[in-house]
């Protein structure tokens, strides 16, 4: 019989949806701005529609790897992912500004949600989940 996932984990699947569908919501929503925005700088108008696709990849492949297989190695590679977004959010600045300030503070929202999936994978109930100990599993 599996183990029951822990509060910890059902919350970094919550957390990380959200911030996935605010990502592509907000990529929607201004999607002829950005796609005007990359033919403007020689770039391919199927930016945004490439945006779209590798935000919903890396959804469905952590949740699957984190979510459903409890894979404490998919937990690193997502902390160090998200991580290595974070601290590209301030060379990203003028970018992201330049697009308009709703689209700015989705963006920001977004990480935000990110963030608290990440933290969620370090709580007690989480790690213990994740390194397989599910045998000791108490509800924190």
């Amino acid at each position: 019989m599996a183990a029951e996932k822990p509060t910890s984990i059902i919350w970094f699947n919550r957390l990380f949806l959200a911030s996935a569908v605010l990502g592509v919501g907000n990529i929607l929503a201004h999607y002829g701005l950005l796609r005007g925005m990359a033919l403007a700088q020689g770039s391919s108008p199927a930016g945004p529609m490439l945006g779209i696709v590798l935000v919903v990849l890396e959804y469905l492949i952590f949740r699957y790897f984190i979510v459903r297989r409890g894979s404490n190695i998919a937990r690193w590679v997502f902390v160090a992912v998200t991580a290595f977004s974070v601290v590209m959010v301030p060379l990203n600045f003028p970018a992201v500004f330049g697009v308009g300030r709703v689209y700015a503070a989705a963006d920001i929202l977004s990480y935000v949600f990110e963030l608290a999936a990440a933290m969620m994978l370090f709580r007690k109930d989480a790690v213990r989940w994740l390194r397989r100990d599910r045998t000791a599993m108490v509800e924190t």
